[in-house]
């Protein structure tokens, strides 16, 4: 699996509270600032874009006096950006995994985005295809042409599908549908099933 690292040197992102508070104006342009620095160092950086499901961890180094913010506070701006410079596909659960926070403290603020490559169900290799002998042709697909009518249980009179009454039912899946007919249909379903 692929590891990507985008180094955002000298950049803390917009926490959540900067993205929620405050007048419209500068919330805007606090999201739009994040969004066109995370952009320009992908761009830098060669990192393909994402085609599929990733892991996000973030390394966040704060300078000398600031402060830690809270767990989820760098997440809504940091995954939206990378979503706007096409690093995720989204930020919806199918397509980005949250992975680790770590803080470190250093002389200068700095923020690594790790981006890793998730396996999902429809990205693993899949095992060479063994041709069987003839798979046997379905019940359903063996049983006389005309057009059943299929009914769970109950306790009402049914016609067969010819209109006769039905005097006979018959089960293919072990009592739980049946497949009530006349007397002539009957005989057919049970050479079917017997054959």
């Amino acid at each position: 699996m692929a590891v990507h690292r985008l180094v955002l040197p000298h950049f803390t992102p917009a926490t959540l509270n900067a993205l929620m508070r405050g007048k419209l104006r500068t919330r805007i342009n606090r999201g739009k600032g994040d969004r066109e620095l995370v952009c320009y160092y992908a761009a830098q950086s060669g990192i393909p874009k994402a085609t599929g499901k990733r892991r996000v961890s973030l390394e966040v180094t704060l300078g000398p006096r600031q402060r830690r913010a809270d767990v989820d506070a760098y997440w809504k701006g940091m995954l939206d950006s990378l979503q706007h410079a096409g690093l995720i596909v989204s930020d919806d659960w199918a397509w980005c995994v949250i992975g680790d926070l770590t803080y470190h403290r250093g002389p200068e603020r700095c923020t690594v985005v790790v981006l890793e490559e998730i396996m999902t169900h429809d990205s693993y290799p899949c095992p060479p295809q063994v041709e069987d002998e003839a798979a046997p042709e379905p019940l359903w697909e063996r049983l006389p042409t005309c057009d059943f009518s299929v009914f769970a249980g109950g306790s009402e009179t049914y016609e067969s599908p010819c209109g006769e009454p039905a005097t006979r039912r018959a089960s293919l899946d072990g009592g739980q549908t049946w497949l009530y007919l006349c007397e002539k249909h009957a005989r057919e379903v049970e050479e079917v099933v017997d054959g």
